[in-house]
Parts: C-alpha cells; structure tokens; sequence
C-alpha cells in the first residue's frame, strides 16, 4: 500500500478541516441566523384611511400637487417627494389598462378558479392598482374594458376587502363612464317635461327655496 498522501489530504483519509462523512469540523465556526422583524409599523393617515376607507365600502386616492390623483394613495408624491395629505374618493368601477390571464391558478395563489391580473384605473384616478378579474375567460378580456368592484360581505380593513373585480356588460358601461373635469363630462342637455319643470327648480339655501305650502285632500290626510 502506497505511502504517498492524497492531494488536501492524510493517511486517513480525512481532508483537512472535514471529515470523511462532509460534516463540518469542530473547528469551523458557525452562527444561528434568524431573519425577522422584532418591530410594528402603524399604518399612519394615508395608508390607515385608505384601509379603513375598504372597510366602509370606499375607495380612497389621494391628490398630488398638479391635481392628479394616486391610487393607490401614497403618503409622497414619488416624483417630487413632497408629502400628500388630500385624501379624495374614486370610483369603484374603471378601466383595465393591461391583463394576464391566469387559467390554472396554483395552490398558493388568492384565487381557486380561473381569473386575470390586471392593472385597473379607477375613475377619477390618474394611477392603476393591480387585482383580478373574475371573467368567464380569456376571450371575456380586453385591454380598455370596463371592470367594477365587487366587495366581500365582510371587511376588516385589508385591501382583500375588494374580493376582485368584474366585467360591466356593454350596455351599462356607459352608463358608469367616469368624470374628468371638463366640460365635455356634461354629454349634453334634455327638455324637461313640463309637469316636472317646477319639480327640478334650483335651491339656493334661502328660505324662499321653500316656495310655500299647499293643502292636502282630506282623503290624505293620516
């Protein structure tokens, strides 16, 4: 039997600092590593009333300094880093700006059933917010279609409150058509029928507002 030492190693056959076996040597250090996060982060006004906003049934953006509005809000404006405090309600119905369709979803993910990522503006708002749709399938989707939200029966503050959104039929997507701002909002005028004329005069929080009192037919009278 030769002699002669293997390469890193001794008569025994153990490489230097490891044993035959690949466990580590006694004289190898080693140290425990625990990733966490020993510490709590409140929400704070912007988040926390965007939250509580989903709880209640509402969608909440907030508005940046040249008038657009960030949904979902952010406590600074990501372009100039100011601080955003104006807190205004969307629309919860909107358009999908792009989508992936999901026809198998895997065990880890929030849904059971064939669904669409999408990323989502809200009307009134200038940003999108990524969540799913819920279509037959694919072919139910479209780059520009109108999506609306559907609650759960129960919220707690999460943005899951929103169980996801869903197809408006053609026929009533113009009928939730968003506002922007501009006169062109106002799509135009229609006669008012003259039985109805003084039903639909202006108030203008003055007393007269209330044009008087007229007698009810003692037949009414409860």
């Amino acid at each position: 039997m030769s002699n002669r030492l293997s390469r890193g190693g001794d008569a025994s056959g153990v490489s230097e600092g490891r044993v035959a076996s690949g466990a580590v040597a006694p004289d190898v250090l080693q140290a425990p590593l625990v990733l966490e996060y020993p510490f709590t982060r409140s929400t704070g006004p912007v988040i926390g009333a965007f939250l509580t906003g989903l709880r209640d049934g509402v969608i909440c953006g907030i508005r940046r300094s040249d008038g657009t509005v960030l949904c979902p809000p952010q406590e600074y404006d990501p372009l100039t880093a100011e601080p955003l405090t104006e807190l205004v309600e969307v629309g919860q119905a909107g358009e999908v700006l792009t989508w992936a369709w999901n026809g198998d979803p895997r065990p880890m993910q929030p849904f059971d059933r064939p669904f669409a990522w999408a990323l989502i503006r809200l009307d009134g708002a200038d940003t999108s917010m990524l969540h799913a749709v819920f279509a037959v399938g694919a072919a139910e989707m479209s780059t520009g279609m109108r999506v609306r939200a559907v609650w759960r029966a129960e919220r707690e503050g999460h943005i899951a409150d929103i169980a996801g959104f869903e197809p408006i039929p053609p026929g009533l997507a113009q009928a939730v058509r968003p506002a922007h701002g501009h006169v062109v909002d106002i799509a135009g005028f229609e006669p008012i029928p003259p039985g109805l004329a003084q039903a639909v005069r202006p108030v203008h929080g003055h007393i007269a507002d209330m044009a008087g009192f007229e007698p009810i037919p003692p037949g009414e009278v409860q």
